[in-house]
């Protein structure tokens, strides 16, 4: 998440989608044999599963968010083509309020529904 932010550019912004399959967000990265990981994260490549508030992690590593649903950004098709559910969670995200989210929120305005 730091590598994200430092990356981008002041009014950049960023659309993060990862998946919501637990409660809460939890990591643990002593879990290093893929037997390990496959069993609390799912998939040996994981290192954590992401809950709901997964977005207040951002804020913390210093983004500003907006906690969206993919129906918010698209039509059923284009969701469709995405592979995403209308209430399926997306974190919009920029490093600072004034010059990247009212530069998002004009740019999306018309694809919010």
């Amino acid at each position: 998440m730091r590598e994200l932010a430092r990356v981008l550019r002041p009014e950049g912004w960023a659309l993060i989608l990862v998946p919501i399959n637990a409660e809460r967000t939890f990591e643990d990265r002593s879990v290093t044999s893929p037997e390990g990981r496959k069993r609390l994260f799912g998939q040996t490549d994981h290192v954590r599963r992401c809950g709901p508030d997964y977005g207040e992690r951002l804020r913390q590593e210093g983004f500003v968010v907006l906690d969206l649903t993919a129906g918010m950004l698209g039509t059923e098709d284009e969701l469709y083509e995405m592979g995403l559910s209308e209430n399926e969670l997306v974190f919009l995200c920029g490093t600072s309020e004034n010059a990247t989210l009212c530069a998002v929120r004009h740019r999306v305005n018309g694809a919010l529904r």
